[in-house]
């Protein structure tokens, strides 16, 4: 198992094993039949395991001062490791997080129970809050206690989780409106009809009331009995169907459905949960199937018996029709892509490959899945990286674009390549900065005649 691909709890327990390791080792090495070598090996693995991980690694002290931070965690802090190692946990710490992060510190060191991961907020060098996932084990750095700290970057997942909750939310207040205005409408029906003896013209005309409002609904609304015969189709379910209201009223629902099973499992779904939100197909009367969107609930007559199903649907042909053609422009997008032969290349903040096409592979000599997640510095010298984070930084702070910026890269074979660049700010919805794209041309032969 490669070190990125291991999970925290398992890179922290092989780092705190390893980290015990030396210890044991230190301590036998002031022995007469010292193990220097396996000290060395120890601690060789034990930096060979921390340099490669995936996530930031620090070693505090139990005043909270970093005594070994990898290159990672530097990546994700934006300092570099000398600069770390100057610094403390408080340094780094969000301040609306950092009394609680102490106060965990705080029990850890004293023998407190206290949580070992959970979720925070630091500050970057560029004053950029991150927030990450903070995982903790003990240790014993040079005699004395300390903490070994994972941190993993959860930006992306904030992101992702945020957005579905907005998602989520907006469709269940689609849902809930839609659902409260026929509960509303079927709680007025009950109503009248328990005072249908001595309020025959006001139940008449609730019905009517409601009739009408069924009717001029956009969406389709169609109920059953518990038998699953049809009792209400609206006119909107006459123009999508394509039948006439008498044509299908007391006939089985399920000749509306594309699949009769699918029908009778939304049925049962509904008796037992009390309402089924789902994608279904349907059938119109020319036997043309289309999918829906469908929102069915319970309806109850007056003494809260069960006496039918009320389902509110939207024909979504048009939706996964766009969604289709959203599908082909992104493949139309792709294969010119692929067929240009300058590199296209897409990166995250931190400078790491998340979309490039195969004339970018070219370029730079590495197979696709070598170059996934591949950072800039690994292919540049320290002079060009700070041109490049120079360049990148730029467009972050200032959202323009830059065309025309050259350096020098090293490809996998090692061969030098001179390349130029544009780069460009990605941004989402809310016009936050999430990445970069740009394209690359190798001007390597230019370059070389011009000197010539």
């Amino acid at each position: 198992m490669k070190d990125a691909h291991k999970t925290k709890e398992q890179l922290i327990n092989e780092l705190t094993k390893l980290r015990q390791r030396v210890v044991e080792l230190e301590a036998s090495e002031s022995k007469p039949n010292g193990m220097g070598k396996g000290l060395r090996e120890s601690e060789e693995n034990f930096r060979a395991l921390a340099e490669n991980a995936a996530d930031g690694i620090f070693i505090l002290t139990s005043q909270g001062a970093h005594v070994y931070v990898n290159r990672r965690a530097a990546e994700i802090a934006g300092y570099s490791v000398d600069e770390l190692l100057h610094m403390s946990m408080q340094d780094l710490m969000h301040p609306d997080e950092l009394n609680g992060i102490m106060e965990i510190f705080r029990k850890r060191f004293t023998g407190e129970p206290a949580p070992t991961q959970h979720d925070t907020v630091i500050i970057r060098k560029d004053g950029q809050s991150i927030p990450v996932e903070l995982s903790r084990a003990r240790t014993i750095w040079h005699g004395q206690p300390a903490d070994i700290v994972s941190i993993h970057d959860i930006t992306e997942r904030k992101r992702t989780g945020e957005a579905l909750q907005r998602a989520h939310a907006e469709l269940e207040r689609g849902v809930g409106e839609r659902t409260a205005e026929l509960a509303r409408t079927n709680e007025q029906l009950k109503l009248e009809l328990a005072e249908r003896k001595r309020a025959e013209e006001a139940l008449r005309t609730s019905q009517e009331y409601a009739s009408n409002v069924i009717d001029s609904s956009v969406d389709m609304i169609i109920a059953v009995d518990t038998d699953r015969y049809i009792v209400e189709f609206n006119q909107a379910a006459e123009e999508t169907f394509g039948y006439a209201r008498d044509e299908v009223i007391g006939t089985p629902v399920d000749i509306l459905y594309a699949n009769p099973q699918e029908g009778r499992t939304v049925h049962n779904k509904t008796v037992v949960q009390g309402q089924c939100v789902q994608e279904i197909l349907n059938r119109r009367k020319n036997s043309e199937v289309f999918p829906s969107l469908l929102s069915a609930s319970l309806l109850r007559d007056a003494h809260g018996e069960l006496v039918g199903v009320m389902g509110v649907s939207r024909d979504i042909t048009e939706q996964k029709q766009a969604q289709e053609a959203l599908r082909e422009s992104e493949e139309k997008y792709r294969t010119i892509l692929e067929s240009i032969e300058d590199g296209y290349y897409e990166v995250d903040i931190a400078g790491n490959f998340t979309f490039f096409n195969n004339s970018m592979c070219r370029i730079l000599g590495y197979p696709k899945d070598e170059l996934m997640g591949m950072n800039n510095r690994e292919y540049s010298d320290k002079e060009t990286a700070k041109k490049v984070y120079k360049v990148f930084n730029k467009v972050y702070t200032t959202g323009n674009p830059a065309k025309g910026s050259g350096w020098e890269i090293l490809r996998k074979d090692g061969i030098k390549r001179h390349i130029e660049t544009s780069v460009s700010l990605i941004k989402d919805s809310e016009g936050h900065g999430i990445g970069f794209r740009g394209i690359v041309r190798d001007v390597t032969v230019r370059k070389r005649e011009r000197k010539k």
